[in-house]
């Protein structure tokens, strides 16, 4: 048998966010170390898309008022990008 437990109303906004809400804390915790001029690299792991990492990316630094360049020349499964 399965086990259960009650979650805490807190708790339960984590498991269904808005629609087009998603979860930044990652990108932003590390974007947030991040000035003007560093270089850094993001790889894609599971079914991550590139397409949604570089949007999740650009609207974590722009709610850190930061500009993101991304390089076209990355190795395959990566992206790089730099802080404007």
């Amino acid at each position: 048998m399965p086990g259960f437990r009650r979650v805490q109303t807190k708790d339960a906004e984590r498991y269904f966010l808005n629609r087009g809400q998603m979860d930044l804390t990652e990108f932003e915790a590390f974007l947030s170390d991040l000035k003007s001029g560093d270089v850094a690299e993001a790889r894609m792991v599971d079914s991550e898309t590139e397409r949604a990492i570089k949007r999740r990316l650009t609207i974590a630094a722009k709610g850190q008022a930061k500009k993101l360049q991304y390089s076209k020349r990355a190795d395959e499964g990566a992206i790089v990008f730099r802080v404007k």
